[in-house]
């Protein structure tokens, strides 16, 4: 795997009061919960870690909300037979990248397809499934996105993350920088001894 430019500053823009989480459990939960799903949709879901134990600067239910939206945003776009892809690993300026690969239509063809269409033009038509799929894809995109940028985390779709693939097929890249405690800041607020 190419390993994409890191962002030019990373850092968590709250340190006061939260626990760090890992995210590697925290993939591997998820990942682990939605493979019946996926083999049921007929679809495959991969968990690649490349680093073991990455603890990072973001409450783990507002990691565990983001990293859901964004997983079940891949599968519902990924065609019967596609693929996901989930490789995290530890960032080279610390914290860590965790980057989703879907090999589902891209987002230009998704929202451009149904931009040049007049409005509820097919409100009942049969293609209202790419519908709801471009749209719970575009939400649940903005609510992760929302949530880990106020952590200080710096969000990257790449779309198509194929350049040359035949229009619509060019499948989606998401990339995650997840910033970690900087060794110098003070913790001592994160751990009480009674």
């Amino acid at each position: 795997m190419e390993m994409p430019m890191p962002p030019l500053a990373l850092s968590p823009l709250q340190q006061h009061g939260i626990r760090p989480c890992n995210v590697s459990e925290v993939l591997s939960d998820l990942v682990e919960a939605a493979i019946p799903l996926a083999n049921k949709q007929q679809r495959s879901l991969e968990l690649s870690e490349l680093s073991q134990s990455l603890q990072v600067a973001i409450e783990e239910s507002a990691l565990r909300q983001a990293l859901s939206n964004l997983i079940e945003g891949a599968l519902l776009r990924t065609h019967v037979g596609g693929k996901v892809e989930i490789v995290s690993t530890g960032a080279p300026a610390g914290g860590a990248l965790v980057v989703i690969d879907d090999d589902g239509p891209d987002m230009h063809y998704m929202t451009q397809m149904r931009s040049l269409i007049p409005f509820g033009a097919e409100l009942f038509s049969e293609n209202m499934v790419e519908d709801n799929m471009t749209w719970n894809f575009v939400a649940g995109l903005t609510v992760a996105r929302e949530i880990l940028e106020n952590y200080g985390c710096v969000v990257r779709v790449i779309s198509p993350r194929i350049s040359d693939a035949a229009l619509g097929t060019g499948g989606t890249r998401i990339e995650l920088w997840l910033p970690s405690f900087a060794a110098s800041s003070d913790q001592s607020g994160l751990t009480h001894d009674a």
